[in-house]
């Protein structure tokens, strides 16, 4: 690995390796140039330095999980095709302190889904102590899912030996049951089957609203030094997001949509800081058109 030469490496060779005087000599070495070979650092010194950065960092909380997910092991959801987004929401909302989910801790599996892919969320899975899903993974096809099952076996073997089987990782597998005589993914994870509670609706609503709703200021300060106020400002329910639907075309929906970021514009606040900027009302809101399953985000 590569080293930069320098005076200031000095500074911070006690960072390295706590009480090593590996790095105190390394790093002197390094600074001094005496020779062209250590200005790198072997694999083990490598080792070194990450666990010594790893020590430093401040192990996070374990997650708050619903009553019927078995930390330290997979779990396999099987429910209906309505319900697996309102399931993987359900997970969640039992965690009241954490926020919504990140795109690091669930991916939604498609049939191009990549064996990668997967695989990078079992290992984050398997050594962290929040709640990982992967949705929809009836979706993968035979090879993908093969090489998958494969590695979890190999990782939850690490678990065991090296951690005594103890961990407290928590990893759901959300399928669609429409698909379970179809997909061979669930019957290689049947043993790890649990029942997930039915999800309700209105209390899925309830957790989106206080997720989405405005906290902090009423005007917010934008590093290029304008002041606007925030779109939930406008909302009756102070949401920042809001999904405005109907079964038909033609009942209003844009024109609710245009009505609300011309309310936004309006705002003495923001109508100054768009004056100054020469925008429109529209630049204050952002809409992505949904037509069935597809969303468009051109």
């Amino acid at each position: 690995v590569p080293m930069e030469t320098g005076a200031s490496l000095n500074a911070s060779a006690s960072a390295f390796v706590p009480g090593g005087n590996l790095a105190e000599t390394r790093m002197a070495a390094i600074a001094s140039n005496t020779s062209p070979s250590v200005l790198y650092l072997t694999l083990n010194e490598l080792g070194r330095v990450l666990l010594s950065l790893h020590s430093k960092t401040r192990p996070s909380p374990a997650c708050e999980v619903p009553q019927y997910i078995t930390k330290g092991r997979p779990n396999l959801l099987v429910v209906p095709e309505g319900d697996v987004f309102g399931t993987v929401l359900d997970l969640y909302r039992h965690d009241p302190s954490s926020a919504l989910p990140k795109s690091s801790e669930v991916l939604v599996c498609t049939p191009e889904t990549t064996a990668e892919e997967v695989i990078l969320l079992w290992r984050r899975a398997v050594f962290s102590k929040q709640l990982h899903c992967l949705v929809n993974a009836d979706q993968l096809d035979y090879s993908v899912s093969s090489e998958v099952i494969q590695e979890l076996r190999q990782l939850l073997e690490v678990i065991r030996t090296h951690y005594s089987g103890c961990s407290e990782f928590a990893l759901a597998i959300v399928c669609c049951r429409e698909n379970e005589e179809h997909t061979w993914i669930m019957s290689a994870l049947e043993d790890y089957r649990t029942a997930a509670t039915p999800c309700v609706p209105p209390e899925l609503r309830a957790y989106l609203l206080e997720k989405f709703r405005r906290q902090g200021a009423d005007v917010v300060s934008l590093p290029d030094g304008k002041t606007w106020h925030p779109a939930a400002r406008v909302d009756a329910e102070e949401s920042s997001v809001r999904l405005v639907t109907s079964t038909r075309a033609g009942v209003g929906k844009s024109l609710f949509i245009k009505r609300m970021s011309d309310r936004l514009a309006g705002l003495e606040v923001n109508a100054k800081s768009l004056q100054q900027i020469g925008g429109n009302p529209s630049q204050l809101s952002h809409s992505v058109p949904i037509q069935g399953n597809t969303v468009n985000v051109s």
